[in-house]
């Protein structure tokens, strides 16, 4: 038997340069779900796509990793999966262009 929670964010990062800053925020829920798991948990996280500033990527990062830390679990199996940063159609254009340091 395999348990499974699928979370979506919203915040985290920003959807475009000027957009303003979304905290990440884990909810109750899913560190409920995770504590209360008798057996060992399969973890998958992503914080998502749309950082324009490293600043706020490397916060929110640390936001992960510190509520991974906090659950307590040493025997769990956590993993960070990367996203791809961009498709098509979104900013920014150029990104060999882009300043990732100041967004």
């Amino acid at each position: 038997t395999v348990d499974l929670l699928f979370h979506r964010t919203s915040g985290g990062g920003q959807a475009f340069p000027t957009s303003p800053r979304a905290p990440l925020v884990f909810p109750n829920y899913t560190r409920q779900f995770i504590s209360t798991s008798p057996g060992r948990v399969v973890m998958v996280f992503n914080i998502g796509a749309h950082y324009h500033n490293i600043t706020h990527f490397e916060e929110d990062f640390d936001v992960w990793v510190n509520f991974v830390r906090s659950l307590r679990r040493p025997n769990d199996l956590v993993f960070f999966r990367t996203t791809v940063p961009g498709h098509p159609r979104c900013v920014p254009r150029r990104p060999k262009q882009f300043d990732w340091r100041n967004g």
